[in-house]
This record gives C-alpha cells, sequence and structure tokens, in this order.
C-alpha cells in the first residue's frame, strides 16, 4: 500500500510538473496576447492625442529656435548721449593790447609754461606812436631844461615851469607803457 501511495503521489507530483510546464506555454501566450492587446490600445490613445495636439497648437503662438555654435567675437554697442565736455587744465589767453597776430610760437596741444610768448602781435603802428612820443618827448624835455634853468635864475612864472615838468614826466610815462606794450 505504501507502494502504492508512494506511486499516485509520483504520478500526481508528475502531473501537476507536467500541467505546471503545459499552463507555463498556455500563460505564456495567454500574455502575448494581452500584450498585442495593450499594444494595439496605446497605439490608438497615441493617434488621438496626436490628432487632439495638433488641433490645439496654434501656430502663431510658437516660434521656431535653432541652435548656433557659441564663438567669440568683438562685441560693439553704442550709444547717443548728449552733454558738455569742459577740461580740467583748459585756459583762456588773451592779448594785452589788441592787433593783428604775425607769428604764433605754440599750437594748440603744446605744453606751454607761465610768461611764455606763444604770439606776436603787429608792433608798427604802436613803434610809430613811440617814434611820434619821443619827438614830443625830445621838445618837452628841451623846454623843461629852460624853463628849470629859468626858473633857477629867479625869471618866469612857477606856473610855466611846473606845467613843462609835469608834460615831460607825463611823455616818460607814456613812452614806458607803449615800450612795454611793444
Amino acid at each position: 500500500m505504501k507502494s502504492i501511495n508512494l506511486s499516485i503521489a509520483f504520478t500526481a507530483i508528475l502531473f501537476i510538473i507536467s500541467s505546471c510546464s503545459v499552463d507555463k506555454k498556455g500563460q505564456l501566450n495567454k500574455l502575448k496576447q494581452q500584450l498585442s492587446s495593450i499594444d494595439e490600445k496605446i497605439k490608438t490613445l497615441e493617434n488621438e492625442l496626436s490628432s487632439e495636439q495638433k488641433e490645439t497648437i496654434n501656430s502663431k503662438e510658437f516660434k521656431y529656435v535653432g541652435l548656433t555654435d557659441v564663438k567669440s567675437s568683438q562685441f560693439d554697442h553704442f550709444i547717443r548721449v548728449q552733454g558738455k565736455l569742459d577740461g580740467d587744465q583748459n585756459i583762456g589767453v588773451f592779448a594785452e593790447v589788441p592787433g593783428t597776430v604775425s607769428a604764433k610760437y605754440a599750437d594748440v596741444g603744446h605744453h606751454v609754461v607761465k610768461g611764455q610768448v606763444l604770439a606776436q602781435i603787429d608792433d608798427q603802428q604802436y613803434r610809430s606812436q613811440l617814434e611820434g612820443l619821443e619827438t614830443q618827448y625830445k621838445f618837452a624835455a628841451d623846454m623843461y631844461d629852460k624853463q628849470k634853468r629859468l626858473w633857477d635864475q629867479k625869471i618866469g612864472s612857477e606856473v610855466q615851469y611846473l606845467q613843462s615838468k609835469t608834460t615831460k614826466e607825463s611823455l616818460e610815462l607814456q613812452i614806458a607803457s607803449l615800450k612795454l606794450q611793444i
């Protein structure tokens, strides 16, 4: 009996094992069918979604973009502004006397120092005036000398003496001033 039980148990085990192997093939076939039906459902849904997306996408809202390789290059950027530019070491130069410039000794941008002559003004007019004043001075000096001699001798008036002295001194100052201008 034991051997019958054992053979029944052995047969049952074989049946179970054989049925399992047959069942695994059946399960595999069943899963493949499910997979193919799921693939079909996925394809159907994807087609439906893509057609819905095409309908909702408005080409005016989206722009095509592209890619460009990054390269180094010069970047120029310009702005336009209004303003006033003033140097911190500018200086105004004015002639001491009016006249026409006959020679120029310095140009814009040259380094100059205080007291340096920058230009020569035509001094012919001043030289002519100097000649006239020197002639008047000679006459005034002669008149002064004569009035002084007379005054020393107690001849003549004091007013004439002082007038000739003042005229002589005034002409001396005018000549000195004109020479300085020249």
